[in-house]
């Protein structure tokens, strides 16, 4: 076997998309060198070796193409952790809307805050479906909500059909996080009894009367971490219904 020094050699990666390429190894986990470029001796290696390694991306040319970072068609190389989003290119003006997949490095690594347990990232506004539009003849729960860093919450309830002498009641519950029990924590004062309308009621911890609001209800109050929606109705009656709502700071 013979041994390199300060020799160069040449490592190619194999790759089927720009930005997904992976470095090769043998079945023993050793790094594949060309052989052919040391002339046809193969490589023993200790601490006190000095490899030089040019990394290529394999495409349509194989070995001639420089590794590309994600899909942002930049030369470069990515290390992080495996499928973490790719850094994008820093705007020259700010945006809205960036798509999860080009993360700004400015704004990921700071917000984010600790439960006790994990990291979660800081929400802005967000918009959820808790009830799909669905014909219902008995009570409905939301799957468990998780309540990151809101204040408070829009809920809006639109119904499309209902039998006449049916009405529905919205509450929200909050969970116990040892129990898991779910407990009241609203009401809304007035059933619905009104088939095509909509109903929006607010639940925040300040605020005014409800006079001063264009919503069926204003309630001063606050959301828990772990939280669902139930919709009641008075009878077995179909009735048709969608509940969606918005976390508010």
């Amino acid at each position: 076997m013979g041994k390199i020094g300060n020799r160069k050699s040449i490592l190619y990666g194999k790759a089927t998309l720009p930005g997904d390429t992976e470095v090769l190894v043998d079945s023993s986990g050793r790094l594949l060198i060309d052989a052919a470029l040391l002339g046809g001796v193969a490589p023993q290696l200790d601490d006190t070796d000095k490899l030089a390694v040019s990394l290529y991306g394999k495409l349509t040319d194989p070995g001639d193409t420089p590794v590309l970072l994600g899909t942002q068609g930049k030369q470069g190389m990515f290390i992080g952790p495996i499928n973490s989003p790719a850094v994008a290119v820093v705007p020259t003006a700010g945006d809205d809307g960036v798509t999860n997949s080009t993360v700004k490095l400015g704004t990921y690594a700071s917000n984010e805050v600790y439960n006790g347990v994990t990291w979660d990232r800081l929400r802005n506004n967000e918009s959820l479906t808790l009830l799909a539009s669905a014909a219902r003849t008995a009570l409905a729960n939301s799957p468990d909500q998780v309540n990151y860093n809101h204040r408070g919450v829009f809920i809006y309830v639109d119904v499309t059909a209902r039998a006449s002498a049916t009405t529905l009641e919205v509450k929200i519950t909050g969970k116990d996080p040892i129990g898991g029990d779910y407990i009241d924590i609203w009401v809304a004062a007035t059933a619905i009894n009104t088939a095509d309308a909509s109903f929006m009621y607010t639940i925040y911890p300040v605020g005014a009367s409800d006079a001063a609001y264009l919503t069926t209800e204003n309630v001063i109050g606050v959301i828990p971490r772990d939280w669902r929606l139930t919709v009641t109705p008075s009878d077995a009656n179909s009735v048709t219904y969608s509940v969606a709502c918005l976390m508010i700071l």
